[in-house]
């Protein structure tokens, strides 16, 4: 049995940290590490000032060092990680709403977790793939895991990008890790070939990983073990296989494209048509706002019923035991 492994160099690399913006200065770090504060950000002075002022500390952080990694490099797909992702907008958000304030569209679209990967697209009018992903304490390494997928997948480079910043006060005694703001990216290259290497063909060498700073211990748990790709699995079951795999790539384009149309015309169908009649017909303040939330609800629980009927995502919900889940019990939604 034959494993496939990606073979891939890293061409060109940046990082950046509040007080650590150079060389010098990273290698000061990793020889004697202190703790990086939170503070100014990048100036990020190759992206348009208007939407460069869009950007918060974390995103400034890592659209700097995606733009000193690319450069004018384009079609070039990206891969964004980070654990917590611009949590602090999502709390100012939610206090708006329990204060009963009007929520800022603009916080809003950049609260979401790709919102730094779509600005770069957008400043750089570059179309090509990105993903934005989070998997916890993990987050780097299954970076790493699709960064070598799209590799494997015929792609000749991969800009991967990892930043986080400390969790918001509110959420503090969450931290598993001591937290600290930085950001880095690489732009790994595929080599020429893909190698092939069979068991007892040739003794694997064991590398003894490096130590690392402690204070990345934490934060970075695990080192990443070699990732095995089986490309050719769906080519060794034959033609049939193959054309099934490629018929259910197009549906799933179709379905995310489709989904994608649906949640945007309905979000203007609750603008423009069903918020001003709820303001016309109910007068009542607090009935207004429990119809909007409950017109939400609905709308939400209809979308995420689409996609699955598409098939574009499952879910599973465990340990709901009422109409109100207990703090055991949790949820997990998987794209397919």
């Amino acid at each position: 049995m034959s494993k496939n492994e990606v073979s891939f160099s890293i061409a060109r690399h940046a990082a950046w940290a509040p007080g650590v913006t150079s060389s010098a200065r990273w290698s000061e770090w990793a020889a004697q590490p202190w703790r990086i504060e939170p503070g100014e950000g990048p100036k990020l002075a190759a992206m348009p000032a208007m939407l460069r002022r869009r950007a918060g500390l974390l995103g400034r952080m890592a659209l700097e060092v995606a733009y000193d990694c690319l450069g004018q490099e384009a079609d070039v797909p990206t891969v964004f990680c980070s654990r917590h992702g611009e949590v602090g907008r999502a709390i100012g958000l939610l206090q708006d709403l329990a204060r009963g304030e009007p929520l800022s569209p603009t916080a809003f679209g950049l609260a979401v977790h790709n919102a730094s990967a779509g600005l770069f697209s957008i400043a750089r009018a570059d179309r090509a793939n990105h993903i934005a992903l989070a998997a916890g304490s993990a987050s780097v390494e299954h970076a790493v895991i699709e960064a070598c997928s799209l590799l494997a997948d015929g792609a000749p480079s991969v800009l991967l990008v990892a930043c986080d910043e400390p969790l918001p006060a509110l959420l503090s005694s969450f931290e598993d890790c001591d937290e600290q703001p930085y950001a880095f990216a690489g732009s790994w290259c595929r080599q020429a070939s893909v190698r092939c290497a069979c068991p007892g063909a040739a003794k694997s060498r064991k590398r003894r990983p490096r130590p690392r700073p402690a204070a990345w211990k934490c934060c970075a748990s695990s080192w990443v073990k070699p990732i095995v790709w089986n490309a050719a699995r769906a080519r060794s079951a034959g033609p049939g296989a193959a054309m099934l795999e490629k018929l259910g790539l197009c549906w799933r384009v179709l379905a995310t494209g489709l989904s994608f149309a649906v949640f945007g015309l309905g979000g203007l169908v609750l603008r423009v048509i069903v918020f001003p009649l709820l303001a016309l017909c109910v007068r009542e303040q607090g009935a207004r706002v429990r119809a909007a939330r409950a017109t939400i609800r609905l709308t939400f629980r209809a979308f995420v019923g689409l996609m699955r009927g598409l098939g574009v995502l499952r879910y599973e919900v465990h340990g709901w035991t009422s109409s109100i889940a207990p703090a055991s019990s949790f949820s997990r939604i998987t794209r397919r």
